[in-house]
């Protein structure tokens, strides 16, 4: 009873097992359909350039077959009836069908080459482009919660590493597929010629196979490939911190140890890829070795099978050989696929792990159009927390900003105007609470038309490796040439690029590092006008700039905004006294709002900051 416990516990891990196998694959199926006719089309090929190959071997056989008059051929289809008309024909006529079939048979077989190889890189190419294309998108679709704690080298690493190798699993069991059917025919030609021998070479590749298996099992190669996915992550990041750090090593005289730390993460990618590799490759002369010994163990065993007439069994037993010896090829090729598969699905595994959307979160995508603002954006009862284990950023916040008019946004650093403008962009989403524009939930409405109103200008300019102009018209690429130059005025920008020597489509190099601070950020501020925003926000966004170009652009900022929606987030006070609010935050919450006038009238947490900053500019003079 017990015995029969335990063998049904097996049995039903087994079938967990096998469950979770397929459930693990089924990606892997969905390209397969997805690409169905493209491996069709390998398989067919491939099989097209045996079918050559055979022709070729169907010539070898007439020859053995008149060595001997043994009647080998006559024993398989298709080439008995072959032989037999070739007998038919003249010595001259022979060697005139002999010398043209050769000739069409090294043409056909070197463009069914030509067009198997052309097919595998296509397809590989295919599905490479198409994982690619669903991390993209996987990428701008998972929120930002979601990406914000994942490292963006490994985000690298799994873009241009792992999409690359994962495509090549397709690729692989195409290979295997149309291996395996050379096999298939190869065994069936084989058994029409002697069964005996065909058992024999059947339960001997078997065994090989096997053997094969326990020198380089599966569990080795999936380990190997694991190992390399980690140690290429390892690679992108360090390479990625090195090409961003080279100033500071400089600073700190850390060259050695950036080189060292990079030269060390290069080794460990080097040696799990030898170490990859050489499992594959262990395979195809351990299988040369297994050819030899069951060639030799079936001519041995074939002379148990010698009749009376020796020139008869030499040749059927010699065309029998040939065809195990070109039966080697494919077999070869189904062996190293089948490494290479398991070591390649750990690539994989990562990518279809990413692309999963059950155990991501999504902002939700309304189905209502945004309109312009008439009345006010309102927050209601918003609480947020960038992770579920760290505490909130904001407190049950309650406030308007009114439509048509400028809001500020101050606090000590930290205290969460930042996040305020995230939730406001539909960057993030609150954990509890509403933001309504209108009445209208913003979750309510489609996503895009939303952002789509709004500009944001933040403390980092983040810039393109691109030509001025494309950086100013990224948010808008079809502004015209006077709405740029406009806004570029307004910025500031365009004195410092007409003195530039290819003007506005002047390369700015990787995030603007061929322009100063100053220069960089009012290039964002030109970047924002030109998208030519309902809701214009500024974050901290005249903070690298001196006070005389700061005043300059504030002006121009306050004659663009006018009838616009501006919000300010700014810790120099002195470019929000005009504002028509003001919000006043500390630890995530509102401690008061109102004008300057009217809080500078009481005793108030904005007087302190305010006085604070005085203190400070009359210690800085």
């Amino acid at each position: 009873m017990e015995g029969e416990l335990v063998a049904g516990c097996k049995i039903e891990e087994k079938r967990s097992r096998m469950a979770e196998l397929r459930q693990s694959n089924e990606p892997l199926f969905q390209l397969l359909r997805r690409h169905r006719k493209a491996v069709a089309v390998f398989v067919v090929v491939t099989l097209l350039s045996l079918g050559i190959e055979g022709v070729g071997v169907g010539a070898l056989i007439s020859i053995l077959n008149a060595w001997g008059d043994s009647g080998v051929g006559d024993r398989i289809p298709l080439i008995g009836e072959f032989l037999s008309r070739f007998d038919a024909l003249s010595l001259i006529q022979r060697v005139r069908v002999v010398a043209i079939g050769l000739l069409v048979v090294v043409i056909s077989q070197a463009a069914l080459v030509y067009a198997r190889n052309v097919l595998a890189i296509r397809l590989s190419a295919t599905v490479d482009e198409e994982l690619k294309a669903a991390v993209v998108k996987q990428v701008y679709d998972v929120s930002l919660r979601y990406m914000n704690e994942q490292a963006s080298p490994h985000i690298a690493s799994l873009f241009l590493t792992e999409t690359t190798r994962s495509a090549k699993l397709v690729f692989l069991v195409a290979k295997m597929a149309a291996a395996s059917a050379i096999l298939v025919m190869y065994a069936a030609v084989m058994l029409v010629m002697s069964w005996q021998l065909t058992v024999i070479a059947v339960v001997l590749l078997c065994g090989f196979a096997y053997a094969s298996r326990l020198l380089v099992p599966a569990s080795k190669l999936h380990g190997a490939g694991r190992s390399l996915v980690e140690s290429s992550k390892r690679l992108h990041a360090v390479t990625n911190e090195s090409l961003s750090s080279v100033k500071l090593a400089h600073l700190y005289s850390q060259e050695k140890e950036c080189i060292d730390r990079f030269s060390d993460a290069t080794n460990k990618y080097l040696r799990d890829f030898f170490v990859g590799e050489e499992n594959i490759v262990r395979a195809k002369p351990l299988l040369s070795i297994f050819a030899v010994t069951g060639l030799v163990t079936l001519l041995i065993t074939a002379t148990f099978f010698a009749g009376s007439d020796s020139n008869a069994w030499l040749a059927s037993t010699s065309v029998f050989l040939l065809i195990v010896f070109r039966l080697l090829s494919p077999a070869s090729d189904l062996n190293s696929s089948h490494a290479m598969f398991n070591n390649f699905s750990s690539s994989f595994v990562a990518v279809k792990n990413f692309l999963k959307r059950d155990d991501k979160p999504y902002l939700q995508n309304g189905l209502l159009e945004s309109h312009p603002c008439k009345s006010a954006i309102q927050f209601e009862n918003v609480s947020f927390s960038y992770s579920k284990d760290c505490e909130p950023v904001l407190r049950n916040l309650t406030f308007q900003i009114p439509c048509g008019k400028k809001t500020a946004i101050v606090g000590a650093s930290g205290c969460g105007k930042s996040t305020i403008i995230n939730l406001l962009a539909r960057l993030y989403d609150p954990d509890e609470g509403v933001i309504r524009a209108d009445e209208v939930d913003l979750r309510d409405l489609e996503l895009n038309s939303w952002r789509r109103r709004i500009a944001i200008i933040c403390q980092e300019s983040l810039l393109f490796h691109s030509s001025v102009l494309k950086n100013l018209k990224f948010a808008r690429p079809n502004a015209s040439e006077q709405e740029v130059l406009a806004a570029a005025e307004l910025a500031q920008v365009d004195d410092f690029v007409r003195q530039m020597p290819a003007g506005y489509e002047t390369v700015i190099g990787d995030q603007g590092v061929r322009l100063s601070g100053g220069q960089r950020q009012r290039l964002a501020i030109a970047r924002a006008l030109v998208a030519d925003p309902e809701i214009l926000i500024l974050d901290e966004a005249t903070s690298a700039l001196d006070s005389e170009t700061e005043q300059r652009i504030q002006d121009a900022v306050d004659q663009y905004s006018r009838g616009r929606t501006c919000v300010i987030s700014a810790h120099r006070l002195s470019t929000i006294r005009d504002a028509d609010k003001i919000i006043v935050l500390s630890k995530g919450q509102i401690v008061e709002e109102g004008t300057h006038a009217e809080l500078m009238g009481r005793e108030s947490h904005y007087t302190q900051l305010v006085q604070m900053q005085g203190v400070e500019a009359n210690v800085a003079l």
